[in-house]
């Protein structure tokens, strides 16, 4: 009898320790935690009124708590209705054992895959949950961001259309579209294929790709007014076209909705420091830190405002920890390179650049078009001397205003500044022309290997980019020939896309010249003062 007891008392008493735990699980969830749905049909509630599903494998931070309610910035869902990201992984996997679900298995995948991406086990489970149901769009989202996180825009793309042709109504797969348009344009600027042929028809513009992903983000804030994510990735792309206000006012919007958002303050200080407010781009990258001690991208940015400050020290910190954080960050090994070559490291600045310069040729595959630049490519090989001689002297600076249509292109999407690509070598050879041109050390003026530099910059780049022009002016001015130098400085403010930095000073370099004066500068966009008849770094 007491056995017969025992055997029916003893499934009761497991399931009752099992059901008492999740409670205590769910009793556990505080502010901050990451939360994610149980089930399906989960509803965010204003008011009391449901407003959106929690759509299956959306991670949300916990902002606040009142009794047995959470806020995760879109609504209000009680405390029975998530579960912890820590215990979502053991949770999805015994209601998988119960019974299978397209959803349990998403939900896992997006539990395992968290931070650092789906894992070839995460993507079984996205097969799995097709197989059981082909038109799930949470699993065809989750696949959209696999891809991304491989670099496979196309394929991205495609799965987030079928993502929202099975959820037309679901903002996560929106904004998530909106990512792959965005890093899209990213990778087809970084790869330089604007530079092999600007007139390629087989792909859209890079302008194109911005405004295809700024029209899914828009979609996704008026199908979610408030959700963070969707504005802070619309101010990345507003910083990336040079709309600093419409990128800080996006961020802010950012943040009202999530407040412990480090990637909002992370793109306030991005727009800072393309502005050139050291104070205020310093304040906002410490907030991102601080948020989030392991965001490499936050830990970078900071470096880069901390070299502007010549706070040498507390950058290379921060550098050692960014690229301990993200070990492919090839801007980060290259600036890193530059510290330790002025500090007599050559050994390490040798490492620095080969590592960044091998990444940067992983990440750039030659192209057809890379054909009708042969002549110039041949060119401007004469120069890599030059630039593997004097890249360790270089200011971090001349990195970041420089080198593209803009100075927040490299502030947003940081790219390697070695010469390995024609976009890349274009860059590099604008920065070696601007230091032979303004230098305040003599040791690197040189008036005709500037203008050689320059003009192969100005080549590769179909002269086109204003910024260029402005360094030939200047490379032509210490070269002595001062009426070139006011043609050229005149071209470069016709061209309109010089940059905000730049263009504040392309009328006193004009005058300058005009003068018959060379510019001296430690960094283009902030013109040395006159001082007895010799400029000087302000």
């Amino acid at each position: 009898m007491h056995g017969l007891v025992f055997r029916f008392a003893l499934p009761w008493l497991l399931l009752t320790n099992i059901s008492l735990a999740a409670e205590d699980a769910t009793k556990r969830i505080s502010v901050g935690n990451m939360v994610m749905p149980k089930l399906p049909g989960v509803q965010f509630r204003i008011k009391s009124q449901g407003v959106e599903e929690m759509s299956c494998g959306v991670i949300e931070r916990v902002q606040k708590v009142q009794g047995d309610w959470l806020w995760l910035g879109r609504g209000w869902v009680r405390r029975p209705e998530v579960v912890s990201l820590v215990e979502a992984a053991g949770y999805f996997t015994a209601e998988i054992e119960r019974k299978p679900t397209a959803f349990a298995y998403v939900a896992r995948a997006a539990a395992k895959g968290w931070p650092d991406g789906l894992n070839s086990e995460s993507n079984i489970d996205l097969d799995r949950a097709l197989k059981l149901d082909a038109e799930f769009a949470a699993a065809h989202r989750l696949r959209g961001e696999a891809f991304c996180e491989r670099h496979e825009w196309d394929s991205a793309i495609n799965a987030f259309d079928e993502a929202i042709r099975c959820g037309p109504t679901v903002a996560d797969a929106y904004d998530g579209r909106g990512r792959a348009w965005y890093d899209k344009a990213a990778a087809w600027d970084e790869r330089g294929r604007a530079w092999y042929d600007p007139s390629h028809k087989d792909d859209m513009s890079f302008r194109q790709y911005l405004e295809k992903a700024l029209s899914d983000f828009d979609r996704a804030i008026r199908i979610c007014p408030r959700l963070a994510k969707a504005y802070c990735n619309r101010a990345a792309v507003f910083l990336t076209k040079n709309e600093y206000e419409r990128a800080l006012a996006e961020a802010r919007e950012s943040l009202k909705h999530d407040p412990a958002a480090s990637a909002a303050y992370r793109l306030i200080g991005a727009c800072w420091m393309a502005k050139g407010d050291g104070g205020e781009a310093l304040s906002a990258f410490n907030k991102a830190v601080r948020l989030n001690p392991e965001c490499g991208k936050a830990r970078f940015g900071r470096a880069q405002t901390y070299l502007r400050q010549g706070e040498e020290e507390k950058a290379l910190a921060d550098l050692d920890r960014a690229i301990e954080l993200v070990p492919k960050n090839a801007s980060a090994l290259s600036v890193r390179a530059q510290i330790f070559y002025r500090r007599g490291e050559i050994e390490k600045s040798r490492a620095d650049r080969l590592a960044a310069a091998r990444l940067e040729r992983t990440a750039s595959a030659p192209t057809a078009q890379a054909k009708g630049r042969g002549e110039s490519l041949a060119k401007s090989e004469k120069s890599t001397d030059d630039i593997n001689n004097i890249v360790g002297h270089l200011g971090e600076n001349d990195f970041a205003v420089i080198g593209s249509t803009s100075s927040s292109d490299a502030t947003a999407r940081p790219s390697s500044t070695l010469v390995e690509t024609p976009r890349g070598r274009a860059q590099t050879l604008d920065v070696v022309a601007r230091r032979r041109a303004t230098s305040t050390d003599e040791r690197y003026l040189d008036g005709e290997r500037a203008v050689e530099a320059a003009t192969q910059a100005c080549e590769l780049s179909e002269w086109k980019l204003a910024s260029f022009l402005d360094t030939l002016a200047a490379a032509y001015a210490e070269a002595g020939n001062f009426d070139a130098a006011v043609n050229w400085q005149t071209k470069a403010m016709e061209l309109g896309n010089i940059g905000p930095t730049l263009e504040r000073e392309a009328e006193q370099r004009l005058e300058l010249y005009r003068a018959h004066k060379p510019c001296r500068e430690e960094v283009p966009g902030r013109l040395a003062r006159e001082t007895e008849a010799k400029t000087n770094v302000r």
